[in-house]
């Protein structure tokens, strides 16, 4: 199994006809704008946003389902690891190629600075996470006092 890319996305949409997906509004940047009250400090900031993470997977062998946790890590700045996502995923017989989507509904933020979205895999007998990707998302966060 070979993982060639995922993309952060706010939505996606399969066409029934083709089995051809859609991406929308990538996330590469994002920008958070705060008013806060005089002597409030959020350490933590949770956004409400929904998102997806949609990754795509070949292999050469489809004589078999595969199963597999696909794991993704949401590191802020500083390294510290703020969510996880998992999902397991069943790469079915029959199927060379496959795209897993995990759906999210908001994930937490600390300070501006470059966030890394780690995807990783575990396959269904193995205790070793496989890191296959980084993604690297700009966050600008602007703390106005009101």
């Amino acid at each position: 199994m070979k993982h060639l890319w995922t993309i952060i996305c706010k939505n996606s949409s399969i066409d029934s006809d083709t089995n051809l997906i859609s991406l929308f509004d990538v996330l590469e940047t994002l920008k958070v704008d705060l008013k806060l009250k005089p002597g409030d400090f959020n350490e933590k900031i949770k956004v409400l946003s929904n998102h997806e993470v949609v990754s795509y997977w070949i292999r050469d062998n489809d004589e078999k389902t595969e199963k597999f946790i696909l794991n993704i890590e949401l590191i802020d700045p500083e390294g510290k690891v703020l969510s996880t996502f998992n999902q397991v995923v069943d790469f079915v017989k029959g199927s060379k190629r496959m795209r897993s989507r995990i759906k999210s509904e908001g994930f937490s933020l600390t300070v501006s600075g470059t966030y890394l979205f780690n995807v990783s895999y575990k396959e269904d007998q193995s205790n070793k996470d496989i890191k296959v990707q980084s993604i690297p998302v700009e966050v600008v966060i602007n703390r106005e006092i009101k």
